[in-house]
């Protein structure tokens, strides 16, 4: 039966089997991350939607709040005008939005207007 084979025939069958060793591994070891990959390149998960969600909207507050930040404005003028620019977001409640534009608006207000705001201060801007 041997005698049968060609030798091409034999390397044909050994590179199939080889390719398909490989194959294997390659699904079994990687298998974590395979659907991720392939079926997943289009789809995110909720978390990462929320996230992405709440990201551009910080992002087009802080364009919002930006002209706000001017030399020589005053500390009650400045929380007047934050406490007025917020007020529409002050209902939502989404995890890290009010930390990062707090954190926007006390190193805008600190290094643009020279005026230090507190915690209290940026409180009061929430519920104002």
């Amino acid at each position: 039966m041997l005698s049968h084979i060609s030798w091409q025939q034999y390397f044909v069958f050994i590179l199939v089997a080889i390719s398909l060793y490989y194959l294997a591994v390659w699904i079994f070891v990687l298998k974590m991350k395979l659907p991720s990959f392939i079926f997943l390149q289009n789809k995110k998960p909720d978390t990462e939607q929320g996230n992405a969600e709440v990201n551009s909207t910080v992002l087009h507050v802080i364009d919002e709040l930006a002209p706000v930040f001017m030399p020589g404005i005053t500390r009650p003028e400045l929380l007047l005008v934050l406490q007025l620019k917020l007020k529409k977001y002050s209902q939502w409640e989404e995890p890290g939005f009010r930390d990062s534009l707090n954190q926007y608006i006390a190193q805008s207000s600190l290094t643009k207007c020279s005026i230090h705001l507190s915690e209290e201060d940026q409180r009061v801007l929430w519920t104002g």
